[in-house]
């Protein structure tokens, strides 16, 4: 049996076909600032949290792995091609 990726460890800075859209995950237009996505995460994670009264393990998956994937993203400076 092939061991299971985690989603936060699948996504990558482009996004495979069959992932959602990490800004639609966190109810974001594209081209917010990470102090944005960062708020959006803590929101939808606190919604779906384990310790939550209605927790959504598949959702806090996906919403990790949203966040990561747009945090590595903001975090790298844009590059200039010469």
């Amino acid at each position: 049996m092939p061991a299971r990726v985690p989603p936060f460890l699948a996504m990558t800075t482009s996004r495979p076909a069959g992932q959602p859209d990490p800004y639609a995950v966190l109810g974001l237009e594209p081209g917010v600032d990470a102090a944005e996505i960062t708020a959006a995460y803590r929101r939808a994670v606190r919604d779906c949290h384990p310790d939550t009264a209605h927790p959504d393990r598949d959702r806090l998956a996906t919403v990790i792995a949203a966040y990561h994937h747009l945090r590595d993203h903001h975090a790298r400076p844009p590059t200039t091609e010469h």
